[in-house]
This record gives C-alpha cells, structure tokens and sequence, in this order.
C-alpha cells in the first residue's frame, strides 16, 4: 500500500479537525516521515520502511531518530 492509500484509508477515519499530510517537506529533514497527522497541538509521524530499511534496520531507525530531533515534540 502507498503512502497516498495509507492517507486517504487514515482519512476516514479522522474527523475534519485533523489535519494529515503526505510526504510533507520538511526544510531540515534529507527524508522525512511518510505521513504526518496533526491535531490540537498534537503530532504524529508515519513512517513507512522503504526497500533499503527493510534491509538494513539501522537506516529506519536513523530516519526515526533525526525526524524526532527535528520535528516539534
């Protein structure tokens, strides 16, 4: 399933007030999350594994760590 399928099922499911965006750009982030979904000052990343992560776990978990550095609590 693609990030664009992933978000319109998430979609759904939310209520208006959420706000979720696919493949958001992220001026300090060489790859950022696949979906990030907010709401009431809340943030939640979806990070979907790409065919190198899967092969090799530490470049997923690096992507998870600079994306947490970077984005807002």
């Amino acid at each position: 399933m693609r990030a664009n399928e992933i978000a319109a099922s998430v979609g759904k499911f939310l209520r208006d007030d959420y706000t979720v965006a696919v493949s958001p750009d992220h001026p300090r982030l060489f790859v950022a999350p696949d979906i990030l979904v907010g709401y009431r000052g809340r943030l939640a990343a979806v990070f979907i594994p790409k065919v190198t992560e899967l092969n090799s776990v530490d470049d997923l978990l690096v992507r998870l760590a600079i994306s947490r550095l970077a984005l807002p609590m």
